[in-house]
């Protein structure tokens, strides 16, 4: 048998081939040619609108209601979240009328505390929403009465009682609501996680309340909270009618899907969980930052037509 003869420079040179060829495959723009790529994060295909929460936008919206809401619309957005008094003055009709004119649903309203529920405030409000096409009335700040909140400890001071009671006074409100074709619902901060014996305030109130109470579960406040929002969804199924859209650990100018958002990875199964109707049961979308500004509203559309969610 011959064997080939192979010397040392022959040796040296393979080696330094061998060397330049692991190089190239670490370069950035070449490693997709060597190894297989990461597959990309599936966000689910545009099944479910997005709107905005006016809040995003309350500067500009407050002196031009009109430019505003043309503007959401132009950005491919179906439809806005109220949290105040129609700006300037207008009525529910010319609010409608810009509404209609540019293709925009109301997909909530935001009407602070349970007191602006009372009888003549309910019945203006009612009236109100019927005229600009709103069915969902939403309380949208912590409502246990007497309860100091340990951010640290995620503790509050509030009773189990005390939320009980709340959750009944939700039901009743559900009750004298649906006659007219309407729903409410509560929105979740932090806060409403704290933990009363173990157990977290939201889900001692959606335990007790009416079914016709829906849970406007807030993506970001949920996971600001350390709070998983698949799991939440599925202790609570089909009751995260609406929810909003917004990153983790945010307020800082931070937006949807930045490096720093702390809901980065979770988004394909947050999305995937909302629009499953024996988990989320999800029907609108509804895009959130506080204190936010058209520009960050902008990004974040472009960044949703992207991921296909718009």
């Amino acid at each position: 048998m011959n064997t080939p003869s192979f010397s040392r420079r022959d040796f040296l040179k393979a080696g330094a081939a061998t060397a330049a060829l692991a190089a190239t495959a670490s370069l950035p723009g070449n490693r997709g040619l060597f190894a297989a790529a990461a597959p990309a994060p599936n966000y689910g295909g545009k099944t479910i609108p997005f709107a905005v929460q006016l809040w995003t936008v309350a500067g500009p919206f407050a002196t031009d209601p009109e430019g505003t809401l043309a503007k959401l619309a132009s950005l491919g957005f179906k439809g806005v979240e109220f949290y105040t008094a129609f700006p300037g003055g207008r009525d529910a009709k010319t609010m409608r009328a810009i509404l209609d004119r540019n293709g925009l649903k109301a997909v909530g309203y935001h009407i602070g505390g349970l007191n602006t529920m009372a009888d003549d405030e309910l019945k203006r409000t009612i009236e109100t929403n019927q005229i600009i096409g709103n069915t969902r009335l939403g309380v949208s700040f912590t409502v246990a009465g007497g309860g100091t909140f340990d951010p640290r400890a995620m503790t509050t001071t509030a009773t189990k009682k005390q939320w009980e009671d709340v959750a009944d006074t939700f039901s009743a409100l559900a009750t004298k609501l649906k006659p007219q074709g309407m729903a409410t619902y509560y929105h979740c901060h932090p806060t409403d996680f704290a933990r009363i014996n173990g157990e977290a305030a939201w889900d001692i109130f959606f335990s007790r309340v009416s079914k016709d109470v829906f849970m406007q579960a807030d993506l970001g406040h949920m996971g600001t909270a350390g709070i998983d929002q698949v799991a939440e969804m599925k202790k609570f199924p089909g009751r995260a009618r609406t929810v909003h859209v917004k990153p983790a650990n945010g307020g800082d100018g931070r937006l949807v899907g930045d490096p720093n958002d702390g809901n980065l990875a979770k988004w394909p199964a947050i999305f995937a969980a909302c629009e499953d109707k024996a988990v989320g049961g999800t029907e609108v979308y509804i895009l959130e930052y506080d204190g936010g500004a058209m520009d960050q509203v902008e990004r974040t559309a472009a960044r949703l037509k992207q991921w296909g969610k718009m």
